[in-house]
């Protein structure tokens, strides 16, 4: 949660917020506007944003086939055997964060079976199945089932209930999963386990990992000449349920999972996005996920990256893990999904008052503008 020392510092605040309306409403003004007054500015000003396009569409092609080769190469090791090389792999614990609301008792199934299913010993693994006090008659329903099928699957299967309406918090994702963090660090800390030593992962409940996933991670941590500060960003692939849903939702599913696997390629420009892995160190330095907005999942990368004054980065996997695609009963609903779906992604421009604010109030960064 930002906290502000002054209610002008709010108020500054909520101006940057509205900067990035401000501009889409003005540029959708400017564009109808002009057609009328100066038609020819507005034809130039279309032909220079297709051929803009174009030129990204290109060059996303080449990236895009460079990771494809990638991601082909990667999920053919066997992750295991190269980790189990180095001195520490066994060191390592896997906590697996996978935060629930309303979904039934067949995707929890399906992503507990891909978990105990993986190349490597679950012996290593704290599981996480953060449920809702909102869905409580549904949710102690589905963990009772869970624990019974998995419970002595894992080193540890721990549920907890993120309580209802908790001042300052917005519901989603992003409160439950820091409630259940917490949960989880005081069971780590019972174990007297070393922070360092747990890769903490945040999944979407329907994550189904690559059986080679855990180990290419281990080995992604051991061999990183500074791994606490570092986020890991797999391929994400909307695939589980590509089948049962529209055509129309695939190609957008498909669209998604290209334009993420172009932005491998970039490590300068990822952010870390859904499904990811991070050191459980660096997430108990900036207190757990913040819970007070929408896109925890790429602010989570913000607030390491301001915590440790630049040094940090995230470090693209080419491993997938898999997803569901966006369904509905019919074709309409499929749509209203989708838009859910994107709506809930373009949250992500709330980052951009965030990172305006938090960086000039940073000495490091404020300099190193100056």
């Amino acid at each position: 949660m930002i906290k502000f020392k002054k209610p002008s510092d709010y108020t500054k605040y909520r101006l940057l917020e509205m900067i990035p309306g401000i501009l889409t409403w003005t540029t959708f003004a400017l564009a109808i506007g002009l057609s009328f007054v100066k038609p020819l500015w507005v034809i130039y000003f279309i032909i220079v944003y297709d051929l803009l396009w174009l030129t990204r569409v290109v060059y996303l092609q080449f990236y895009l086939i460079i990771s494809f080769r990638r991601f082909k190469t990667a999920e053919k090791i066997n992750w295991l055997e190269r980790c189990s090389g180095h001195e520490r792999w066994r060191d390592i614990f896997h906590l697996v964060m996978l935060p629930t609301y309303q979904e039934g008792i067949e995707v929890l199934r399906t992503t507990f079976e891909s978990l105990k299913n993986i190349n490597y010993p679950l012996d290593r693994f704290i599981v996480v199945l953060a449920t809702e006090e909102k869905d409580q008659e549904r949710a102690r329903e589905n963990a009772a089932i869970i624990q019974k099928e998995y419970g002595d699957k894992f080193f540890k299967l721990l549920v907890t209930e993120h309580p209802a309406n908790l001042p300052g918090e917005v519901a989603g994702k992003g409160a439950n999963s820091a409630w259940a963090g917490r949960k989880a660090k005081g069971f780590i800390d019972a174990q007297n386990i070393p922070y360092e030593n747990i890769i903490v992962s945040s999944f979407d409940i329907d994550t189904c990992v690559h059986r080679e996933y855990f180990g290419y991670l281990t080995n992604m941590y051991l061999t990183n000449p500074n791994p606490t500060h570092t986020s890991y960003q797999p391929v994400p692939l909307f695939n589980n349920n590509i089948w049962d849903s529209p055509a129309l939702m695939r190609v957008v599913a498909n669209g998604t999972t290209f334009w993420l696997m172009t932005e491998q390629l970039r490590p300068e420009r990822l952010f870390t996005f859904s499904s990811h892995s991070m050191s459980f160190k660096a997430l108990v330095d900036v207190d757990f996920w913040q819970s007070d907005i929408v896109t925890e999942d790429s602010r989570i990368f913000l607030q390491c990256f301001l915590e440790y004054d630049g040094n940090y980065k995230v470090t693209p996997m080419y491993i997938p893990v898999s997803m569901d695609t966006v369904s509905g009963s019919n074709l309409w609903e499929s749509l209203k999904n989708q838009y859910k779906q994107q709506r809930r992604w373009a949250w992500g421009v709330e980052h951009f008052p965030y990172m305006l604010w938090f960086f000039s109030k940073n000495k490091i960064f404020s300099c190193q503008n100056a």
